[in-house]
């Protein structure tokens, strides 16, 4: 059972929150209000943050502790340094200690206290903690009685005077030392937070009558820690970017390297990631999510077509096999574009949306086309046969006929492709065209149309 009172204090402020220890010689107090600037770049997976704090440190021997969040920050990227930029002093040391958070744990830490065991419809008893090994304890009392108890729900223990628990074992800092040569006004401190996520949405409008699209971008930054952070500039991260455990000043220093690139939401690009800034600032508390609206790109052209599918060498017998090409959106935006999910509306005669499709938009340097299935396309049917078969010295003929029905109002454009790896080529073609690599054929409205072709397969 996870005691989540206990770890209240993580949710201060804009991440962090120093506490004072009078034991400690040259020990300065940071308060909240003393961050400056906060700065989270979110990956699909985890953020890193980096946070600016002014405050004045004298020279010599300093400790500052810092409460942080066990669960969800990662302790080995934590850097802390002292004065301006990326040529701060580290710590001499820096340790920390994972709070008590587990009921068992909890009552361990009591071992050897009074206490109150209080029992459902029974007297509340006073004794000392003696054992305990994660369901059974034993208390002694001051008659010198002992009593064994099973841990069980509705049961709870009270601490009584002078048996408190202290908050270094709830809430236990990470404490750095600095040895300062001279006196410094700024603290850098810079972590990943694998509660922080983010993930993408587009919606992209289609205009028929102008076979053109509007296409929307926009996210949701999501923050799973029980850290807060107040008025942080966010920064999206797409892309491929392997184990988030580099320095904290190396994508920085990597954006400050590239040209920027003309992606959507003034993106930049670094290496094989594209870097969005979030236009303003943004609170992001403890356990919740904000929705962030970045650009949008409009009187985009795209085209309508169709790929019919199939795995020519399995084909059994002379039967007809009949089925629906799958229908696609292509078009070719002007900006970067990062992956995500994306939601595909045409506007109805009244000026309504209908939502036609959804899928997952991939990520697309600028000036690239774009191609989105939108589902099978009832209205367009093939209906496949296999008409000849000749084996050749290294494998075979087969002669395929496959009648093309247009039910739509408007010609159709038909890609064909034959997904079997033995094949060697497509000869003999009649009633369709090769462009590139692909066979396409057009359809016009209403009219159903025959085609013949030639595959060539390998044995192998």
């Amino acid at each position: 059972m996870k005691i989540k009172a206990l770890l209240l204090g993580l949710t201060l402020a804009s991440g962090t929150v120093m506490s004072a220890d009078a034991a400690v010689p040259g020990f300065s107090k940071v308060k909240a209000d003393d961050i400056k600037s906060t700065t989270v770049t979110v990956y699909p997976n985890n953020g890193l943050v980096h946070q600016t704090i002014k405050k004045k440190l004298a020279s010599g021997k300093t400790e500052v502790q810092i409460p942080y969040d066990s669960r969800f920050w990662q302790m080995d990227t934590l850097m802390l340094t002292s004065g301006d930029g990326l040529n701060g002093l580290p710590p001499v040391s820096q340790s920390w200690s994972q709070p008590l958070v587990e009921t068992s744990e909890l009552i361990l830490a009591l071992l050897g206290k009074d206490v109150e065991l209080m029992r459902p419809g029974e007297k509340t008893v006073v004794g000392r903690l003696q054992a305990w090994n994660g369901t059974t304890g034993l208390l002694l009392f001051k008659d010198g009685r002992q009593e064994l108890f099973e841990w069980i729900d509705g049961f709870s223990l009270r601490s009584v005077s002078g048996s408190l628990l202290s908050v270094e074992q709830l809430m236990p800092d990470l404490k750095a030392q600095f040895d300062l040569a001279t006196p410094i006004s700024t603290l850098n401190l810079s972590y990943f937070n694998r509660g922080l996520n983010f993930s993408n949405r587009y919606r992209l409008v289609l205009q028929p009558e102008k076979s053109q699209l509007t296409l929307s971008f926009g996210a949701t930054v999501s923050n799973n820690s029980l850290t807060s952070y107040k008025q942080a500039s966010i920064i999206l991260a797409a892309g491929d970017s392997g184990e988030n455990t580099a320095p904290s000043y190396q994508p920085r220093m990597m954006m400050a390297k590239v040209e920027d690139s003309a992606g959507i939401g003034d993106s930049i690009r670094s290496g094989e990631l594209l870097f969005t800034p979030v236009p303003g600032m943004f609170d992001l508390p403890a356990r919740s999510s904000v929705s962030v609206y970045l650009d949008s790109e409009s009187e985009i052209p795209y085209k309508t077509s169709y790929r019919y599918s199939f795995f020519g060498s399995a084909h059994s017998g002379n039967e007809v096999v009949k089925a629906h090409p799958n229908a696609t959106i292509r078009f070719m935006p002007s900006k970067d574009l990062p992956g995500g999910a994306v939601q595909v509306y045409a506007a109805s005669k009244d000026a309504a949306l209908q939502m036609v499709s959804s899928g997952q938009l991939p990520q697309t340097a600028g000036k690239n086309p774009v191609e989105l299935n939108v589902g099978q396309a009832y209205t367009v049917t093939v209906e496949r046969s296999r008409l000849e078969t000749e084996p050749t010295e290294s494998g075979w003929e087969v002669k395929w006929q496959l009648k093309v029905t247009n039910s739509l109002a408007k010609p159709v454009r038909l890609l064909l492709e034959d997904t079997s790896y033995q094949l060697l080529n497509i000869i003999k073609l009649s009633g369709l065209r090769r462009e590139g690599a692909e066979l396409y054929v057009e359809i016009p409205a209403e009219t159903t149309k025959t085609i013949t072709f030639t595959s060539l397969y390998s044995k192998k």
